[in-house]
């Protein structure tokens, strides 16, 4: 179940545990949700169905079904179950991860509109959604992870929507533990946030066009807290590509 979420008053105040609203909502799925323009975006409980509350109320004001998507933990991303449809929101939309039986479990994306959440457009990727540890998605640019080990991710790969090209990297990512359960970009701030295993983690992105040839990078190191602890200092370089 996705039963319960907090709202804080700031990032500071997520790491001491303080100044926040939990709300119960009784009918979410999974752990592949986001925030966009005030609205929370997630699976609706047992269905393939999207749902988006309103988090001034905590009011369900859409509930519409993702056309083809499989749901109940089919085609979960690996090591985190029921994350069978994954919101996200960049600088060009709100969009939605997930796959299908038509596409044989292979990640498909879909641009959404928000108000109400129809499906402007889709695009199909090579990649096997169960063998991704995660994806966001950021200026129109789909980015998949993968583990490499307990301690390190890979931005393996790369789908750019406008043009409908993929792109193979490797841009690593060291974690506190195993597991990522959860990855969203802020276009606001640039940064990725990351749910890894029970620390609230963050990395600094910094974007280049991908006319510009990169070598192969590390990303920062993160920088987050189990909360309340002190946030983890940053001294790697981050380099991601894009086509922003």
């Amino acid at each position: 179940y996705f039963d319960y979420y907090r709202l804080h008053r700031s990032y500071d105040d997520l790491l001491l545990l303080k100044h926040y609203e939990q709300w119960k909502m009784g009918y979410g799925d999974g752990s592949g949700n986001t925030v966009y323009k005030n609205f929370m975006y997630f699976n609706y409980y047992g269905t393939r169905d999207m749902a988006k509350v309103d988090l001034s109320s905590n009011t369900l004001v859409l509930r519409r079904p993702l056309p083809g998507a499989t749901y109940n933990n089919r085609f979960s991303y690996a090591s985190v179950p029921w994350t069978t449809l994954d919101f996200a929101g960049d600088e060009k939309g709100l969009w939605v991860l997930y796959a299908t039986e038509e596409s044989k479990g292979n990640l498909v994306i879909s641009r959404l509109n928000d108000s109400t959440l129809e499906v402007v457009q889709t695009w199909h990727t090579s990649q096997y959604k169960p063998a991704l540890s995660g994806a966001f998605m950021a200026c129109g640019v789909l980015y998949a992870l993968r583990s490499l080990s307990t301690r390190q991710e890979e931005i393996f790969y790369a789908y750019d929507t406008t043009t409908g090209q993929e792109h193979h990297l490797s841009i690593l990512m060291d974690k506190m533990l195993e597991t990522v359960h959860g990855i969203n970009y802020c276009p606001w701030d640039h940064k990725l946030y990351v749910y890894n295993d029970g620390f609230l983690i963050n990395y600094d992105l910094t974007f280049l066009t991908l006319k510009e040839k990169l070598p192969s990078s590390p990303i920062k190191r993160p920088s987050g807290a189990s909360a309340p602890s002190k946030p983890i200092k940053s001294n790697k370089p981050s380099r991601p590509e894009d086509s922003d």
